[in-house]
């Protein structure tokens, strides 16, 4: 947690302008930008310094977990709701197809199968922008090593971070609402996954 009395996290903290919602964060002029391949919020703290900076150096840390179920449901609409393809995305989704369940869980097997799932070298840290490293890289490093100081579940999100800011004297900014999740009653949940994909 940032010492500063206004929260930065996720895109604002590691200086990424994001192209939704137009120009979202300030930030100083002439300061190092980081590389556009991943976002760099997605790679686990174990990871830095890099390029001789530690963003997370001397700030308390917290890590927001999901059920791997609801992680696979979102990079689906992810990938399925955006406006244009993107050409790290090795599986484009067709999107006149996202509420066909046998569908989602072909494309989800898929891109399973395409994730390099050996964890000896940084690479699959950057496959898939980050959106398939295993949860627990964030948490603990070597030997068992914890990295983040708080451990937050999705589904509680908003009651424990409103917390957490309190503790440390910052007013919080919480999004009421998830800008990947399945929003429409039409939308397939974990409950339309079939065997394979459970």
């Amino acid at each position: 947690v940032s010492p500063v009395p206004k929260m930065s996290w996720g895109s604002c903290r590691f200086n990424h302008r994001p192209k939704r919602r137009g120009n979202v964060c300030a930030y100083p002029p002439g300061q190092f930008e980081w590389p556009t391949k991943i976002g760099y919020w997605h790679l686990p703290p174990q990871l830095f310094p890099l390029m001789g900076v530690n963003p997370y150096e001397s700030n308390d840390l917290f890590a927001v977990i999901r059920p791997p179920a609801e992680r696979l449901l979102s990079e689906f609409y992810y990938i399925c709701k955006r406006k244009r393809t993107k050409h790290a995305d090795r599986f484009d989704c067709d999107p006149t197809r996202m509420h066909d369940a046998q569908y989602m869980n072909d494309w989800i097997q898929r891109k399973m199968l395409s994730v390099n799932s050996t964890l000896t070298a940084a690479q699959p840290y950057f496959d898939e922008n980050g959106h398939f490293t295993p949860q627990y890289s964030f948490l603990v490093a070597n030997f068992d090593i914890r990295m983040v100081d708080y451990v937050i579940p999705m589904d509680e999100l908003k009651q424990h971070y409103d917390k957490l800011m309190a503790v440390h004297g910052i007013q919080s900014m919480m999004a009421s609402h998830r800008m990947n999740a399945a929003r429409n009653s039409t939308d397939l949940g974990v409950a339309d996954f079939d065997d394979t994909t459970s």
